[in-house]
């Protein structure tokens, strides 16, 4: 009889953290206990992804209310169900963006390769949505990615228990999200990423930021492509990019121009980090060609 007890009161926690908030297959292996879960608190190695909309801000100044909170929560169901769909747990969903955490309860030693995989793929359906007229949403995607240690465990003393997990990744992934607002691009993450995915993803340096401390800097990397899908010529222009990002943070201005012209893609391609750059550096051209060294 105790023994019934015990699994029902798990049934029931595992109900109230987790239900709606990770996929169907993994809710039947948490509930039957093939997904080890320990309401204490513990670390967790995770990459947590947070995803916004991009044109959020322009659209809620210049828009109706009423588009503007349906074309929100049709961004927030879609990506919620998708991040779950690929195997994150679902922290977070408003109107602040859509939180996922990859390898959290169940460990998986692929965690950051899933969870930049799912994004490039959602970036790539906006795209292609906004290339149809007919299909064009009133939104595209822009996302976070950080890799690391968060803290989870349940709440239990609360009337109704309550899952806190905290920790760096979902802060920066979060600041990741709002810095692609700044230099134009659709998805940024941190080294600790990059270091798991380089080999799978095609990836270029954007710039150093500084970290929850203001003594920390911390380089930020642009998720482009699959690297069985990007081909000689885009791996050829990521290659041209980083180095005219190597050359800037050297001061050749000239060398480091030369190569972001290189680096540009189709003439219908927008390359927004690369006109960033481009922007930064015309004034510095500009006064080298009036006072040679």
């Amino acid at each position: 009889g105790w023994s019934a007890f015990l699994r029902r009161n798990r049934s029931h926690l595992i109900r109230t953290l987790f239900a709606d908030r990770v996929s169907t297959d993994q809710f039947r292996r948490l509930n039957d206990g093939r997904i080890s879960f320990d309401a204490e608190p513990r670390t967790y190695e995770v990459t947590v992804v947070i995803c916004d909309i991009g044109n959020k801000l322009t659209f809620a100044e210049g828009g109706e209310p009423a588009a503007f909170t349906e074309a929100t929560g049709k961004f927030i169901r879609e990506t919620a169900a998708r991040l779950v769909e690929e195997g994150a747990y679902l922290q977070a969903a408003d109107g602040e963006g859509v939180v996922g955490v990859f390898g959290f309860p169940a460990p998986d030693p692929e965690h950051a390769q899933k969870a930049t995989r799912v994004v490039l793929d959602m970036i790539k359906n906006s795209r292609e949505q906004g290339e149809d007229k007919e299909k064009t949403p009133s939104w595209d995607v822009r996302a976070g990615i950080s890799s690391g240690a968060i803290v989870a465990g349940a709440l239990q003393e609360s009337p109704r228990p309550l899952l806190l997990a905290s920790g760096e990744p979902i802060d920066l992934a979060r600041r990741f999200c709002a810095l692609n607002r700044f230099y134009g691009s659709r998805a940024l993450m941190d080294t600790s990423t990059f270091d798991r995915v380089s080999e799978a993803i095609v990836a270029r340096p954007i710039d150093f930021v500084s970290g929850l401390n203001s003594h920390d800097r911390l380089e930020v990397y642009e998720p482009l492509w699959l690297a069985a899908e990007a081909g000689p010529e885009r791996v050829a222009q990521r290659d041209s990019f980083w180095s005219a990002v190597v050359l800037y943070r050297e001061k050749r201005w000239a060398e480091a121009y030369a190569e972001f012209q290189k680096a540009r893609g189709p003439e219908t391609e927008d390359d927004p980090p690369l006109e960033f750059y481009l922007r930064r550096l015309e004034p510095l051209i500009l006064q080298l060609a009036q006072w040679p060294v």
